[in-house]
């Protein structure tokens, strides 16, 4: 039977892509009525400017809430949140402890699949970490199948747009510039305060920020729209909670206001010093500013008879301070015969010395932004400088702080580095660590300058609050950063030496019942489901309580008794050996079938990995199990495939071979020193089949299955060291690509700004190419003195290490 055209396809407003009961073929010419045309998709929807691998693992936001109209032309996953049928397991990363909604129709939704250049790995069958800067996709067998770092990214934002902006209007207006961007890259917010709409842009491409920035601002130079401001971001880092961003393109200029002396004149030295006296011994001040008094007595010529002139000079007097000002201040008793007011240190305005210090500013690099400090003090000027690049913002620090200003009086500018960094935090969080984050603010002062500014929601939807770290001093501010995400990391739940999860704390259900701990307890619980753990926050006595009680729920939880409901079809999978692989796995003790009952049920008595486990072992493929029932019928027990004997807490791997759990185990840890990727050594080491990483992780403590991915990716980087290398600073193991075109890298562990290309320290103000070449000769003869004493690189850090006893290992 032909189906139904549908309608709202026709007009691209299909939300319901493959499960749509309507036909989404585009009609043909011939059958349309008459001053009809045949409907061809958008540009956007037909030619994505990405490939599949950038947006792999990457689940469309639209499809979860049932609303995507893209169906298997979109580019990110369209795989199901949560299974329709009772008792699954939700495969995603929630924001925090509270369950997020059902998504809409979720029982209508098939999986989609789209043509890809390459095969990739399904979010099933990989893990994605963030280690040392960057964020690692592993794949079969725990090796490394990709690694990307935020300076593989760029991001722009544009201020002051249309009230009537959209992402689909800004959409149109990046094409006009040139840039096909998917709708999914594009945020589009309103600003309350003060009033105005945001769009932001960020993808995979180092280069797209100030192409767009560039091409935009040619656009809008000399339209009726110039207040839209364009503004290159910098891309942070992520964390497990969330992406902090890192600013380092930002100075802090500060000036002298201008000033001028002034002489008080007496007859008699006695009064000028008790004048003198007066003026030095109290807080004087005039206008706000501290006065400076210094006695001039003048020369005393034999023979001259007239009476002699003794001054008092005033120093540090504003710009505006008149002969009765200082009258005003001087008591009675000290009144000077007359005041002679000199002339003003320079003569330009607030706003022209302003003008004048930008100008220097933007000689050396764009500026973005130019904040003046409205509480300045009563000498100072200060103004914060934004460039569009943090190489620029050094090389100002570097050429312009200490310089006299001619147009200033030659007084000195003084410039230093603001460095920035900032957090969003869920609000449940921040209030258990509140009490942390005060005493923390204090600390970070005391040892080096740093604030920390907490911006409070707008209003009571907003789920997550904003924090910024700041201060002059890179090294400073380094280090509060990593205080405080040592604070943001929590404290992970344990029993003993073994952390507390169970598979029941990902479900909705435990959220929920983790969120009601929360309350009850003052503090925050964390649920981690990719690494399988739990992190606490607040009080030392709220998290006692918290773990108190999520052993106690552990202990419960291990003892649960669940039911599988066996369909006609379920059944011949568990009698043609699916309850033989339960029962082989979990063992005897902990499932049983019952086929006497109608509906069939297969018992689990267990923890709900236990259940989730059996499931898996039910639906597996039966035919490729009669040849494991023909084998297990005649032994009593499988052999390990490692030590050989009878195979204790046996594991079975899809390739049909049996270790014990602990063998199992050990063999996939010692595969991170560089044994991999993970393979199978059944068949007399005869297998070597590459095993999945979900039969890895299953197979492993969490702790150790962590272990292993770290060392898979130390040994990533360890064996590409033309693609990877180590942050130089001494005990930092950051880490960045390593780039041809000389890309400034800054480390977000140490706020090192490091050259890509060279791999040192940044060189600003000169290439690369020049830099190789000044010390080309220098490093000649370093080079040959190394091995003539036998001096060595740090594989790491590329430090020379000179060998003075002792074997050579280290």
């Amino acid at each position: 039977m032909v189906k139904k055209a549908c309608k709202f396809f026709a007009l691209d407003t299909c939300d319901r892509g493959q499960a749509c009961t309507f036909s989404h073929e585009v009609a043909s010419t011939p059958g349309l009525r008459p001053g009809a045309v045949p409907f061809v998709p958008p540009p956007h929807l037909t030619a994505w400017p990405i490939s599949s691998g950038e947006t792999h693992g990457i689940s469309c936001r639209f499809h979860l809430l049932g609303r995507c109209n893209k169906g298997i032309d979109c580019p990110y996953e369209h795989l199901n949140k949560y299974k329709s049928t009772s008792g699954d397991l939700p495969k995603t990363q929630p924001e925090g402890v509270i369950a997020p909604p059902d998504p809409i129709n979720v029982q209508d939704t098939k999986i989609e699949t789209y043509p890809t250049a390459a095969p990739e790995q399904s979010p099933r069958e990989s893990e994605v970490r963030n280690l040392r800067g960057a964020s690692v996709t592993f794949g079969p067998g725990a090796q490394v199948h990709d690694a990307e770092f935020p300076s593989d990214y760029s991001a722009v934002q544009m201020t002051s747009l249309q009230p009537d902006c959209d992402a689909e209007a800004f959409q149109g207006f990046l094409a006009t510039l040139g840039e096909t961007i998917p709708l999914s890259l594009i945020r589009v917010k309103t600003m309350m305060n003060p009033p105005s709409i945001v769009a932001h842009v960020r993808i995979k491409d180092s280069t797209f920020a100030q192409r767009l920035k560039s091409r935009a601002e040619f656009r809008l130079e000399g339209s009726h729209v110039p207040e839209i401001a364009v503004s290159v971001l910098q891309v942070g880092s992520k964390s497990e909670l969330s992406a902090n961003r890192l600013q380092m393109n930002t100075v802090s200029c500060t000036w002298y206001k201008s000033s001028r002396t002034a002489w008080l004149h007496y007859n008699n030295i006695g009064k000028a010093r008790a004048a003198e006296k007066f003026i030095t011994n109290r807080e004087f001040r005039i206008a706000g500013r501290r006065i400076q008094a210094t006695l001039q007595i003048p020369e005393h010529h034999f023979g001259h008879h007239r009476s002699t002139i003794t001054s008092v000079q005033l120093v540090n007097l504003d710009a505006s301070t008149s002969q009765p000002m200082i009258e005003r201040h001087i008591p009675g008793h000290l009144t000077p015969l007359n005041v002679v007011m000199g002339k003003d240190s320079y003569s330009a305005s607030l706003h022209e010395a302003e003008g004048y210090v930008k100008a220097l500013l933007n000689g050396v690099g764009p500026l973005e932004a130019w904040e003046p400090n409205s509480t300045t003090s009563a000498t100072q000027i200060k103004a914060i400088a934004r460039f569009q690049t943090g190489e620029h913002a050094r090389k100002a620090v570097n050429q312009l702080s200490g310089q006299k200003v001619p147009q200033l009086g030659n007084s000195k500018l003084f410039l230093s580095p603001l460095i920035s960094v900032k957090f969003n935090v869920p609000k449940a969080m921040y209030s258990a660590i509140r009490g942390e984050i005060d005493y923390f603010r204090s600390q970070i002062w005391d040892a080096g300058y740093v604030h920390i500014k907490v911006y409070p929601p707008v209003d009571s939807t907003q789920k997550l609050i904003a924090l910024r770290l700041y201060g002059e001093d890179a090294k400073a501010v380094a280090k509060a950063k990593s205080a405080f995400e040592n604070i943001l990391a929590g404290d992970v739940a344990m029993n003993g030496d073994l952390g507390i999860w169970d598979d029941f704390f990902a479900n909705p259900g435990g959220l929920a019942y983790l969120n009601e701990l929360s309350h009850r307890q003052q503090g925050y619980i964390y649920s981690d489901m990719r690494k399988h753990r739990l992190s606490l926050y607040g009080s030392a006595e709220s998290k006692k309580h918290i773990r108190s009680a999520l052993v106690e729920k552990l202990d419960s939880l291990t003892e649960m008794t669940h039911y599988i409901s066996l369909s006609a079809e379920d059944l011949k999978k568990a009698l043609r050996g699916g309850f033989h692989r339960i029962v082989t796995t979990l063992g005897k003790q902990k499932a049983s079938l019952d086929i006497r009952r109608q509906p069939q049920i297969i018992t689990i008595i267990g923890s709900a990995r236990d259940l989730e486990t059996a499931r898996k072992l039910l639906d597996q493929d039966a035919a490729s199990d009669l040849e494991s029932l023909a084998l297990d019928d005649s032994m009593n027990q499988p052999d390990c495939a490692v030590c050989w004997t009878e195979a204790e807490d046996a594991r079975r791997t899809p390739c049909g071979h049996f270790y014990c759990g602990s063998c199992f185990a050990s063999q996939c840890s010692s595969a991170g020193e560089g044994d991999l990727p993970v393979r199978c050594f059944g068949d007399s080491g005869n297998c070597l089949q590459v095993l999945e990483i979900q039969a890895i992780k299953t197979a492993l403590p969490s702790e150790a299955f962590e272990q292993l991915l770290e060392d898979s990716f130390a040994t990533h980087v360890r064996t590409n060291p033309k693609s990877f290398q180590y942050c130089p600073t001494p005990d930092c193991q950051q880490i960045y690509r390593v780039s041809p075109n000389g890309v400034i890298f800054t480390c977000p562990a140490c706020l090192t700004p490091i050259c890509t290309t060279c791999q040192i320290t940044s060189h600003d103000g000169i290439t690369c190419e020049v830099y190789q070449r000044i010390g080309t000769e220098g490093n000649e003869e370093f080079r040959k003195w190394k091995q003539e004493n036998d001096v060595k690189d740090c594989p790491v850090c590329k430090v020379p290490i000179e060998k003075s006893f002792g074997c050579n290992h280290m």
